[in-house]
């Protein structure tokens, strides 16, 4: 009695044996106790970099103060709220944030303070955008708060000092050069962007809610999958987004995604409140009148603004006079105002109306009116191409249109004058919303419902649609409130937009998908199989088990179902009380041995290192013949009395009790320097037994072969080994009979719950023994029984005193599982659809998964469909193209990934005979990368489309901007948007390293063609 309880006492000398161990080996962030037993202290920056220059959060506090002294030219020239300074100190502690809060409160000022530390540490920062216009805007900023010289822009167009300590450029840049990180992408020579990622301390993720945009989503995912690869886990991940309804979800993910912590910061607050207003029209004036239904107080609650309007809820009116509501607004001095319109030339009509309308009823002072006029001289000189001649004369009346298909320096103009208060009204789309920091006083949605794309129709506008664009209202520092304007449409009543409104945000849901680049790119760099389970860490899978989780809690443990049969309480009493009489025998056997090894090594009687084996849950007593035991080297036993021993994968802390045998010694060079590999950054996992292990790369040659043959067993006579199996088989012999009982008082379908699943995999050409690996485990009390999918990875695992049963709750849950992983498991068909298709196309070597020529070629290049582009530009329809023609042949590719043509829409300029051959000459190719898609489930049709083609060749030949833009009926931003589409793959190609110098060339003199106004325009 005495050796079980000296074995199994706590020891009390543990924490301060470690203390002083650790004290010289904490990593940051770690605790220690003292010897007095005083509350542990956490050290934070103990063997971390050392700060240079001041904190960021002290930054803060000085720009602060500078904004109370002066607000013009600082960088926060206004109170910072507690959700930034929240955001602040986790930043400067080295922590990852995901910020979100409501559009206008302030979140570019929390990437500025990770920008700020960076710097002062001489390590670099990049900042990302979803869109070109962003990015550019964020240049131009950054140039003015941390100097010209220390900012670079890198975008699909354009490359600005790119090895800069502070970068901004688009997610899918920042995707691409993580590509070439992990070890297989590539860029065109002479502009190599591959950066140096042990000198970037942070990355800021700029409207990271585009995780959910179903065409660009899995960019924002597979980036921050890659930074949560090792050797990039030191960067800071700085994540930026409108209010989320499900943060805590995204921030978890991040989480595991990255092993790293990441501090989720809330803000509901908006920095100025927000009124609501719907539309009604005065029947006896015919004018327009406003009344609030819904208002967003300081502290972001919402509340209906008017019991009246709700009365009327249920009425549709048609949208007052435009007229009239210009008017209204001017009247009620309700200016600056964004008035948002989905369709382009509606916007550039409203201007032109706006300003017949308020001609006569200046909006301008005379000194704003010459200001205007100045910056249309100076457009003028730069750039005439730019100037849009019938927008110009509501220009100078303090009147403007915004959207896509505008040329930049345009957009940009118009941009500049209305932050300065000299534009008054900007009829814009909704990609002025799309995070450009341009703020009014009143936002004005002029239509309630959108299209939902092809089959869907047309819906009410959703509240994260609403707020993206009301947003904008409400000027911090100069507007007590925002106004929103809805006008309300004939086909829209109040009742359904404010349901809208009170249903409150939408979760962000991942659109995640698998590509032709990024298969290619996860099995050069990984391999194939390391690459699949990588996708296991997307958000979509994330999403899927945590669903599948909350809807079967409390399924993975479970006891026998209850029944009134009095033969079944009886054997359940039985199985109760053996369980016990043989947890006590193994626990006292346990102990003995225990105590026995302690002898042995603790005072030295045998030397170390030597061979053992280990027994975590006393399985072994009592089998007689080992069974259960993993052979280790016992390498040291700790000043916490723990035993170190060094297995074939893994390392194990252990107690003296988990040792059942012990052999010879071991040469001690063997094991040199495998000690003090344990006291490094492990990832220790500790059972219900306090049997703690960790994974290593250590080669263990003296384990792999007779290494039981020296072993002998410690502390176990032969009458307690027969005591312990006679238990045993007692406690078999009780389940066998109480399973059986079982059965006929229970409607089991034979198969313990197998017939349910196997209707579920038989609708989807499934056999559960191809897709499931099944393991049964008897445990001491209970059955455990595990199934893991071989598709997704999800493993289901019940335990209960009934086999059957654990077998039925297991096949239970997995069904579960299973039908709520549905999604992502289209992914991972996906993938290995790709696969199959790489393969049979002669992109990957169908018997090693290695890359061929065709595969890297793909892997380098950045479109929607890679492999398709990479077989027409490595064939040889191309090799004899001139400049001009290669030029019209990319603009072929890139065409429709870049615009939806109307299907009426041709080009006057003529494409050259040559390229029409080229083209005619990828129909084969064609043919059979569409046959090998269908026949492997791969949706992505390829396209080519001349149809564009000419403008292509003449604009690489030297044609004038004004014959490309009346060659075709399509807006010049868009135009510019093909022929930068256009430049980019001809930049690509002329990178490539798999194909003949001479095209290379001929790729790189077609993209230097492009080059000048207004494709050279930057905003």
């Amino acid at each position: 009695g005495g050796g079980c309880s000296a074995a199994m006492a706590p020891r009390t000398s543990v924490s301060c044996r470690r203390c002083s161990w650790g004290r010289s080996a904490r990593r940051p962030g770690t605790a220690c106790a003292d010897a007095s037993g005083r509350r542990p202290t956490i050290h934070r920056w103990h063997c971390s970099t050392p700060r240079r220059g001041p904190a960021p959060t002290r930054v803060f506090e000085a720009e602060k103060e500078r904004a109370n002294e002066n607000h013009e030219g600082t960088d926060f020239p206004f109170q910072l709220d507690p959700f930034q300074l929240e955001a602040a100190r986790a930043i400067d502690e080295g922590e990852s944030v995901l910020v979100t809060a409501p559009t206008g409160a302030g979140k570019t000022a929390i990437a500025e303070v990770g920008v700020r530390l960076a710097l002062s540490r001489g390590l670099r920062a990049i900042y990302t955008t979803p869109v070109k216009a962003l990015s550019n805007q964020k240049f131009h900023e950054f140039r003015s708060t941390f100097g010209e010289g220390a900012v670079g822009l890198i975008t699909g167009d354009v490359k600005i000092r790119p090895d800069a300590d502070v970068i901004v450029m688009t997610t899918e840049i920042l995707r691409n050069i993580l590509y070439t990180e992990l070890g297989s992408g590539s860029e065109p020579e002479g502009e190599k962007t591959r950066l140096d990622f042990s000198r970037v301390q942070a990355v800021v993720l700029d409207e990271v809610h585009y995780m959910g945009d179903e065409e660009r989503g899995t960019v924002w995912e597979e980036t921050i999958i890659y930074l949560g690869s090792e050797h990039l886990r030191h960067i800071q991940l700085i994540s930026l987004s409108a209010t989320l309804a499900n943060a805590e979800e995204i921030s978890a993910w991040m989480r595991q995604t990255r092993r790293q912590p990441v501090k989720l910061v809330r803000a509901e607050s908006r920095p100025v409140p927000l009124t609501l207003f719907w539309t009604l029209r005065d029947l006896e004036s015919d004018r327009a009148e406003l009344q609030p239904v819904y208002r967003i107080d300081d502290a972001g609650n919402g509340v209906i603004a008017s019991e009246f309007m709700k009365s009327l809820s249920q009425l549709k009116e048609p949208a007052p006079d435009f007229r009239s509501m210009l008017l209204l607004l001017r009247k009620q001095k309700m200016l600056p105002c964004i008035w948002f319109i989905f369709k382009r030339s509606a916007c550039d009509q409203a201007a032109r109306r706006a300003y017949k309308t308020l001609a006569k009823r200046p909006l301008l002072k005379q000194r704003e009116r010459a200001l205007l006029a100045e910056m249309m001289d100076e457009l003028r000189r730069s750039h005439p191409e730019s100037v849009k001649h019938d927008l110009v004369k509501p220009f100078l009346c303090g009147i403007a249109s915004h959207h896509a298909g505008l040329l930049p320096s345009w957009k940009g103009l118009v941009e500049s004058a209305f932050k300065r208060g000299l534009v008054k009204v900007v009829f814009a789309t909704h990609t002025l919303a799309l995070g450009i920091n341009m703020p009014a006083k009143t936002v004005v949605i002029s239509e309630l419902e959108t299209r939902r794309g092809p089959g869907y129709g047309r819906g009410v506008l959703t509240h994260n649609e609403i707020f993206q664009l009301a947003g904008r209202a409400g000027r911090r520092g100069y507007d007590e409130t925002g106004n929103c304007v809805l006008l309300n449409s004939p086909n829209v009543s109040l009742q359904r937009v404010l349901k809208n409104l009170m249903q409150g945000p939408a979760p962000v849901d991942s659109s995640f998908t698998a590509g032709y680049g990024m298969v290619l790119n996860l099995i050069s760099t990984l391999g194939y199989n390391r690459g699949k389970e990588m996708m296991k860490s997307s958000f979509k899978n994330f999403q899927c088990q945590a669903k599948a989780a909350s809807e079967t809690a409390g399924g993975e443990l479970r006891s026998a179902a209850p029944t009134t049969s009095p033969a079944v309480r009886k054997l359940e009493q039985r199985l109760s009380a053996q369980v016990r009489v043989l947890r006590a025998l193994v626990g006292q056997t346990q102990a003995a041995r225990g105590a026995l090894v302690e002898d042995l090594y603790l005072e030295g009687e045998l030397p170390l290192p030597c061979l053992a084996a280990l027994d975590e849950e006393g399985e072994s007593l009592g089998q007689g013949d080992g069974s259960g035991l993993t052979p280790c080297v016992i390498l040291e036993v700790t000043e916490a009395g723990e035993f170190l021993c060094c297995g074939e994968k893994r390392l194990f802390r252990v107690e003296a009790r988990h040792v059942a045998a012990v052999g010879e010694e071991v040469p001690g060079e063997t094991f040199q320097g495998t000690a003090a590999l344990a006291s490094g950054d492990l990832r220790w996992k500790r059972s219900s037994q306090g049997f703690f292990s960790a994974a290593h790369k250590l080669q263990v040659d003296v384990l792999r072969n007779g290494w039981g043959d020296t072993l002998a067993f410690v502390g176990v006579d032969q009458e307690t080994e027969s005591a312990i199996r006679g238990e045993r088989r007692k406690l078999t012999e009780i389940r066998r009979e109480l399973d059986a009982l079982r059965l006929s008082y229970f409607d089991f379908d034979g198969g313990e719950g197998l017939q349910e699943i196997e209707e579920w995999l038989g609708a989807r050409g499934q056999r559960f023994d191809d897709r499931f690996k099944a393991q049964e485990k008897e445990l001491e009390a209970s059955w455990r029984y595990s199934l893991e999918d071989t598709v997704t990875g999800i493993i289901a695992q019940t335990e209960d005193v009934s086999l059957a049963e654990a077998r039925r709750g297991s096949r239970s849950r997995m069904l579960g599982l299973l039908k709520n992983a549905e999604s992502y498991e289209r992914v991972v068909k996906e993938f290995d659809g790709r696969v199959r298709v790489l393969c049979e196309i002669g992109a990957l070597d169908e018997r090693t998964l290695e890359l061929r020529p065709l595969g890297r070629v793909a892997a380098q290049i950045k479109a929607e469909n890679e492999l398709w582009i990479a077989t027409c530009v490595t064939g040889s329809e191309i090799f004899m193209l001139t400049s001009k023609e290669l030029a019209g042949f990319a603009c072929a590719l890139i065409l429709r990934d870049s615009l939806r043509l109307h299907s009426n829409v041709e080009c006057t300029l003529p494409a050259s005979e040559a390229l029409y051959r080229s083209l005619e000459g990828l129909e084969p190719k064609w043919d059979t990368l569409v046959e090998l898609q269908v026949a492997n489930g791969v949706d992505q049709a390829p396209f080519v489309d001349a149809r564009l083609s000419g403008l292509a060749e003449h604009w690489a030949d030297g044609a004038t901007w004004q014959q490309v833009r009346d060659s075709v009926d399509l807006d010049e931003g868009d135009i510019v948007k093909i022929l930068h589409r256009t430049q980019d793959l001809l930049r690509q190609v002329g990178g490539l390293d798999l194909v003949p110098e001479e095209l290379r060339r001929t790729a790189r003199q077609a993209a230097d063609s492009f080059q000048r106004s207004p494709l050279t325009d930057l905003l």
